[in-house]
């Protein structure tokens, strides 16, 4: 009888394009485990830490480094080497006094730049869900799977899909909201155009924005959005 359920290694060269990995090197990549991103949205922890950051040169140095909780995500120590890492996450390694946001990338799709000590605990989620729970309170979830209650007498009530939070991590504490709006400053998340930071012009069936470096205009759907401040970046997105 075959096995059920899906393997626990992964064939590199079946692995998702933007993982900046040599295809051709060796049969096998880590498979992440499920976790706050899904699999076309993050890297495994050891990924990131020998082929993109270049802590390790070997997937052994890698998975020690990680196993020494050596390596924060958002503020806790991540001892698993399959762990995914995603959007806005924020990466630090104490040790070396270094602090990183991964942003949205146009090549792979996701990339580390790295971020002052003072935003180390700060984070941008994009609010994917929305629901009313009991006693009319409102629960909405985000893009890296936190969930959040919200009571009706909070100023955060009127929270939309599509709306950003910034958040304190690891607590988990809410410090502004970020509409959906036109006036708004975005980054957009995919295609040829991630990572662009514009003013919200327009919101429709697509959002219009304009680059805040140039003359350029795009239109890009809702999903591929993130607002990130308001009339600048509340937090550092970008290399420049």
């Amino acid at each position: 009888m075959g096995r059920k359920g899906s393997t626990a290694h992964l064939k590199r060269l079946a692995s998702p394009k933007h993982w900046a990995i040599p295809r051709r090197v060796k049969k096998w990549a880590a498979r992440p485990k499920p976790g706050p991103h899904g699999l076309e949205e993050g890297i495994p922890l050891l990924i990131l830490v020998r082929d993109i950051l270049g802590l390790a040169l070997t997937g052994k140095e890698a998975r020690k480094i990680i196993a020494q909780k050596k390596i924060f995500v958002d503020g806790k120590p991540r001892y698993d080497y399959k762990f995914i890492v995603g959007l806005m996450d924020v990466i630090s390694i104490p040790d070396m006094n270094l602090n990183f946001r991964l942003v949205p990338d146009a090549k792979h799709l996701i990339k580390p730049i790295e971020i002052p000590k003072d935003e180390a605990d700060k984070k941008l989620v994009k609010i994917r869900t929305k629901v009313t729970v009991k006693g009319g309170r409102l629960q909405v979830g985000t893009h890296d799977g936190r969930s959040f209650i919200i009571p009706p007498d909070s100023e955060n009530f009127e929270l939309s899909i599509g709306d950003s939070l910034l958040i304190r991590v690891p607590e988990q504490e809410i410090l502004r909201r970020f509409p959906l709006k036109e006036g708004y400053v975005g980054i957009i998340l995919k295609g040829e155009n991630a990572g662009k930071v514009c003013k919200i012009e327009r919101v429709g069936e697509l959002i219009e924005a304009k680059d805040l470096d140039q003359a350029d205009i795009y239109r890009v759907l809702a999903r591929n959005i993130m607002v990130v401040g308001e009339g600048v970046p509340v937090i550092k997105v970008r290399e420049k």
